[in-house]
């Protein structure tokens, strides 16, 4: 590069995060230079010939909302913790617990609970890229109402023998 020349600098953001501004410390601290991907950069004479200078990009993780929410056929099926806050790319930990009478059916990433992405209660989940800063991605814990047979026996006594009839339901 030669003195008093312009330079088009562009910085491209990879998925997750986004670009904050062009500095001119390596601690990206104190007012930047432009917050603009693209900044034109005219060298300044920077002293004797090889003396050179460092422009430093500065991008940060996007940070993202995780809902968590229960889905269940009928009642309240269970209880779902984890979410919270998250940068893109780390692995936040959803737990579902069934209450008595239900049973855990997975994680789903939709309400219509087709997309099954766990059938474990307790998932470590990695954070995807879901829009601007401050984007909502919600989790569905399927529960399910336990079902049970329960079989009645009717026992007549005629004289010493009996007569049994069946009936289950």
């Amino acid at each position: 590069f030669t003195f008093d020349s312009s330079y088009t600098l562009t910085a491209t953001a990879k998925t997750g995060y986004r670009f904050v501004g062009w500095y001119e410390s390596s601690a990206c601290t104190g007012t930047a230079l432009s917050t603009s991907a693209s900044y034109s950069y005219k060298t300044p004479d920077v002293g004797e010939p090889g003396a050179d200078k460092t422009i430093y990009a500065k991008f940060v993780a996007e940070n993202y909302v995780l809902a968590v929410q229960a889905v269940t056929d009928s009642g309240t099926g269970g209880t779902v913790s984890g979410g919270g806050t998250y940068y893109y790319g780390t692995q936040p930990t959803v737990t579902a617990t069934a209450n008595t009478g239900y049973t855990f059916g997975g994680w789903y990433t939709e309400s219509a609970l087709t997309n099954q992405i766990s059938t474990s209660a307790s998932y470590a989940y990695t954070m995807p890229d879901v829009g601007s800063n401050g984007s909502t991605k919600t989790l569905y814990a399927k529960f399910t109402i336990n079902s049970y047979t329960l079989t009645l026996k009717a026992v007549t006594f005629v004289g010493t023998s009996y007569v049994a009839n069946n009936t289950t339901g």
